[in-house]
C-alpha cells in the first residue's frame, strides 16, 4: 500500500511539474475589430426601369474610428443617420426637398434598423432621392459616397473639437455613378462588425 501510494504521489508530481512547463500558447495575430461597409446604389429611371446598379465596400474614415470609441464609452449618442452624396463640380447635383450641405455635397436623411433578435446581425442604413436641378443635357456624377452621422453631443478629445456630424465611413468612386435629371437614387448599406 505504501509503495502505491508512493507511486501514485511521484506519477501526480510528475505530471504537475510537466504541465507547469509546457510553454503557453503563442499569441495569435488580429487586426482587432473590423468594420465593414456592403453598399449598393440603384438608379432607376422616372419610367421605374432600373438603369444601373453599383455595389461596392467603404472604408471607415480618419475620424470614424474616434467616433465609434465615443459611442462605446457613452460620450455621445446617435440623433440621426444620413447618407453624404459628393458630387463632380461644376455640376451640382440636388435632390428633391434635400438641402445641399456644402458646395458639392448633399446629406440625405437616412434611416437605420437592426434585426434586434438575430445575433450579430448588421446595422442596415438606407437613403433615396430623386435627382433635381440638372440641365436636360447634363449628367450628375456622383465621386464619393458615406455614411454621417448627427451626434446628440459634441466630442471634445483626441484632436476632434464640437464635433457634432461626423462622417463614419466613406468611399470614392470609380468609376463614378452617372445620373441624369428625374431618376431616383437608393443607397443601401449594411455595416457589421467582427
Amino acid at each position: 500500500m505504501k509503495h502505491l501510494l508512493l507511486a501514485s504521489l511521484i506519477t501526480l508530481l510528475a505530471f504537475s511539474t510537466a504541465c507547469g512547463q509546457a510553454p503557453e500558447p503563442e499569441p495569435v495575430a488580429s487586426d482587432g475589430i473590423q468594420v465593414h461597409g456592403h453598399w449598393t446604389v440603384t438608379v432607376t429611371n422616372p419610367d421605374g426601369t432600373v438603369d444601373a446598379v453599383h455595389e461596392f465596400e467603404n472604408e471607415i474614415s480618419a475620424i470614424g474610428r474616434p467616433v465609434i470609441t465615443a459611442l462605446l464609452i457613452g460620450d455621445t449618442d446617435v440623433a440621426e443617420w444620413n447618407i453624404d452624396i459628393r458630387q463632380q463640380l461644376p455640376v451640382v447635383l440636388g435632390c428633391v426637398g434635400v438641402e445641399t450641405f456644402m458646395t458639392g455635397a448633399t446629406v440625405l436623411p437616412g434611416s437605420a434598423y437592426r434585426d434586434t433578435g438575430a445575433l450579430n446581425a448588421p446595422i442596415k442604413v438606407s437613403a433615396a432621392c430623386t435627382v433635381s436641378g440638372l440641365a436636360s443635357e447634363d449628367e450628375g456624377k456622383i465621386i464619393e459616397v458615406g455614411i454621417r452621422l448627427k451626434l446628440t453631443s459634441e466630442i471634445k478629445y483626441l484632436s476632434l473639437t464640437d464635433i457634432t456630424t461626423p462622417l463614419l465611413t466613406n468611399h470614392t468612386l470609380d468609376p463614378k455613378i452617372e445620373v441624369s435629371e428625374n431618376q431616383s437614387v437608393s443607397f443601401n448599406v449594411s455595416l457589421s462588425f467582427s
